[in-house]
């Protein structure tokens, strides 16, 4: 399967839930017949800010080798800006009590999430270009998930957008 991921479940902010949502990276296009399709932070002033994002996984069992991710070009302000940051990591792992995370889990608390999971795979830090394509990130050998979770850790802010 080329796509293990099945839902997008919460990101650690968003500037608008309904126009920039998380469900929007699930999206392969960039635009959409309802507009462009990319999910958005609130943005922050300090570049030490993890953002973060969540999904569940497809299958039970899932064995991940890469992840791809495509940072968001704005073509509306000056310069046609790249909103990407310095570096990328990824978590794989499962909830506690599976039991408690059902196929319709949905939570807009990442930090009740994390109470209920466990993570049993972290990646290296992996640098992103500052360029509108899709990135690839193999992980340094394969990594079995069960029951799994993939936790996105966007790390060191690039640029916020101004306000006109």
């Amino acid at each position: 399967m080329d796509n293990c991921i099945s839902q997008a479940i919460c990101a650690s902010s968003m500037n608008d839930p309904i126009r920039e949502s998380l469900t929007n990276t699930l999206e392969s296009r960039d635009i959409t017949e309802h507009g462009p399709s990319y999910w958005s932070s609130i943005g922050q002033s300090d570049p030490s800010v993890i953002e973060t994002l969540l999904y569940r996984l497809y299958s039970k069992i899932c064995l991940v080798i890469d992840i791809h991710v495509k940072p968001f070009q704005d073509y509306v302000n000056d310069g046609f800006p790249i909103y990407s940051a310095k570096a990328i990591r990824f978590r794989l792992g499962r909830a506690r009590d599976p039991m408690e995370i059902d196929s319709n889990f949905v939570l807009h608390d990442e930090m009740a999430f994390s109470r209920l999971s466990i993570w049993t795979y972290t990646s290296p830090i992996f640098p992103m270009s500052q360029e509108n394509k899709l990135q690839h990130f193999k992980l340094p050998e394969p990594v079995l998930c069960i029951r799994g979770f993939l936790l996105v850790e966007l790390l060191g802010s690039v640029q916020e957008i101004e306000e006109k």
